[in-house]
């Protein structure tokens, strides 16, 4: 319905980021010991000026975000990498 441009798409990812950071929290303070791995992903991008879905690039990936665990994964080149 609202494109990826809009300002409800901007208003929704503040609220998703807040409840990324909640759920952070209380995984830290429930487990205290920094073993956590985090991985959020979606399932496809949006188009420019609204919609679901389609044929173009940004259309047709999905974000993947890892973060937790220091010493686990690296970045080279906007790829994410095993570390040993």
């Amino acid at each position: 319905r609202h494109g990826a441009l809009s300002s409800q798409y901007a208003d929704n990812s503040k609220y998703v980021d807040v409840l990324i950071e909640e759920i952070e929290k209380k995984t830290k303070t429930f487990f205290n010991d920094e073993k956590t791995l985090y991985i959020f992903t979606g399932d496809h991008g949006f188009p420019n000026k609204g919609g679901h879905g389609g044929s173009q690039f940004n259309t047709c990936r999905s974000p993947l975000v890892a973060w937790g665990v220091k010493g686990i994964f690296s970045s080279e080149k906007g790829l994410l990498t095993c570390s040993k």
